[in-house]
């Protein structure tokens, strides 16, 4: 029937949409420029290198021509990524989680935190606005608002009606260029859950399948955050880690979809990235500041030469001899300098060899 027909066509398409091969030198030039992006917003700045367990699928609900298949696509480039605002999300009901299996603000320490000292953590870092239906249910309630108001906290409070978050969830992009892949869950009694009523789940009922797209396992994802507080960021960093791997990305969550797991190459990959960067870093500070002594040196030398010579008669002349590198030995050129009447003057090459 047409039902089968759009069906159908629909799985041809996604199938395409998979196949298409990407340029992989410009997403890398995006990503690296999205990395520059997040470094710059916050004063801390925290990554963390994950790996996808099974498939993710996310944003199946979001409104598309393919209806429920759809994922988070880029706006601009097309490519899948995920939103910091879920990430967000996941971190904060990660730590609510942890709150309430904890007991509470009479609690006892959540993760060797003590109750106090989470909740000042959990507002500073996720922020909070008015809710009436959530007041009192979770980390965010009056009391522990108003204990924020003491100076003791830390002063991360600027508001009692309403806070924003002081860490930022920045997107997430793949390593490489995401791989999506198709994906179906079968309805094998669509009658019974339209009208329950008057169908009961019977086997004489056609299955449906329904294709989407999820973004492959083993897709390496980079998660970054930001902030002012170091503190603040490390904790959120943690939160974030914790739901990504116990609870998930996505839809689909308990099946398995949007589990991450920590890869332990990309964390050793990362840090001898990092030492490697700060090695250029001082290396190059270390020469700008040689390339400084070297010149403060020919200055002062160049300061007693010209002494020397303003002493020199009108017929008289002198020649200095200046080495291209006088730390190293073996056949070397240099140039001369010539002061005369006209002052300084650049004189011709010659060579010379070190022992």
């Amino acid at each position: 029937g047409k039902g089968e027909e759009k069906g159908e066509a629909q799985r041809q398409h996604l199938y395409k949409v998979c196949n298409l091969k990407p340029a992989a030198a410009d997403y890398t030039n995006l990503r690296k420029r999205h990395l520059a992006g997040c470094a710059a917003v916050g004063i801390a700045t925290q990554k963390l290198p994950l790996t996808l367990r099974w498939r993710m699928a996310i944003h199946l609900s979001r409104a598309s021509a393919l209806e429920n298949a759809a994922t988070c696509l880029h706006p601009i480039y097309g490519f899948a990524f995920l939103p910091g605002s879920g990430l967000k999300g996941l971190a904060r009901a990660y730590a609510s989680l942890l709150w309430d299996r904890c007991g509470g603000a009479g609690g006892e320490d959540i993760e060797g935190v003590p109750a106090a000292r989470f909740t000042e953590h959990f507002l500073a870092i996720f922020g909070w606005a008015p809710n009436d239906e959530r007041r009192g249910k979770d980390v965010t309630t009056a009391a522990a608002i108003a204990a924020l108001r003491d100076p003791a906290f830390g002063g991360h409070v600027e508001s009692a009606a309403a806070q924003r978050g002081s860490v930022v969830f920045h997107d997430a992009w793949a390593n490489a260029y995401p791989q999506l892949e198709v994906d179906v869950a079968t309805c094998h009694f669509p009658k019974y859950y339209s009208e329950p009523g008057k169908n009961p789940p019977g086997d004489w009922q056609e299955p449906n399948p329904v294709t989407f797209l999820t973004i492959a396992p083993g897709t390496q994802f980079t998660f970054c955050l930001s902030g002012a507080d170091q503190a603040l960021v490390d904790q959120a960093l943690q939160w974030l880690f914790g739901g990504l791997y116990w609870l998930g990305a996505g839809a689909k969550t308990a099946a398995g979809y949007g589990a991450f797991v920590l890869d332990e190459c990309l964390i050793k990959q990362e840090q001898l990235r990092q030492e490697a960067a700060q090695n250029e870093t001082a290396q190059r500070a270390e020469a700008q500041r040689l390339e400084a002594v070297k010149r403060a040196e020919h200055e002062q030398a160049a300061q007693g030469l010209t002494v020397i010579a303003q002493g020199l008669k009108a017929d008289e002349i002198l020649v200095v001899a200046v080495p291209s590198d006088p730390s190293q030995s073996g056949s070397r050129t240099g140039y001369t300098l010539v002061y005369g009447s006209s002052g300084w003057t650049r004189g011709p090459l010659f060579s010379y060899k070190k022992d």
